[in-house]
């Protein structure tokens, strides 16, 4: 349980995570094995699914095996962090998100959930902001939804992906109190 509470730690601040195994020699058995070792991988990736964006490299520092797969994961993660990504292409994904699997929102009469436009905000980490129907109200599971559907789309593997949902209405009030 702490080292889930460090791992939600980080990613709410937007940190990367990577997954290293280490002590793999120990496993001599398993790891030598290829059909085993993957169902040992596996296994395990079915006890953490919180994080089954990241990866899971297995290591050993003391012969210094697979250090050249940990360093390739972590150049292609910090090459994940700078990627941009288009307006269109993003709205587009929202918008086949949304008709996936739509969703009424709490305390709305009935209303569903709409996206009017979406925009990244910035990269490092991914933050996308979503001009929506209703900023309030949206299930937590909706709002993991399209993040993941964010993650899969454009391959956001090792890092969080933060959505932000505003109204006309909540910018409206941030310009308000600005003005004063």
């Amino acid at each position: 349980h702490q080292d889930r509470r460090l791992c939600d730690i980080a990613l709410e601040k937007g940190k990367s995570i990577i997954i290293c195994l280490n002590k793999i020699d120990l496993m001599q058995d398993v790891m030598q094995d290829p059909v085993r070792k993957r169902e040992w991988l596996l296994d395990l990736r079915a006890s953490i699914p919180w994080l089954g964006f990241c990866e899971m490299l297995t290591i050993s520092a003391k012969k210094g095996s697979y250090l050249k797969n940990f360093r390739t994961s972590l150049r292609k993660t910090i090459l994940i962090r700078k990627e941009k990504v288009g307006t269109s292409k993003l709205n587009k994904v929202i918008s086949e998100l949304l008709e996936r699997h739509p969703v009424i929102l709490q305390k709305s009469k009935g209303a569903r959930f709409k996206v009017k436009y979406a925009s990244m905000l910035k990269s490092s980490p991914p933050t996308f902001l979503l001009f929506a129907n209703k900023s309030k109200g949206i299930p937590e599971t909706y709002r993991r939804y399209l993040k993941n559907g964010i993650r899969t789309e454009f391959n956001f593997i090792n890092t969080p992906v933060h959505i932000i949902f505003r109204t006309t209405a909540d910018i409206e009030k941030r310009l308000k109190k600005s003005m004063s």
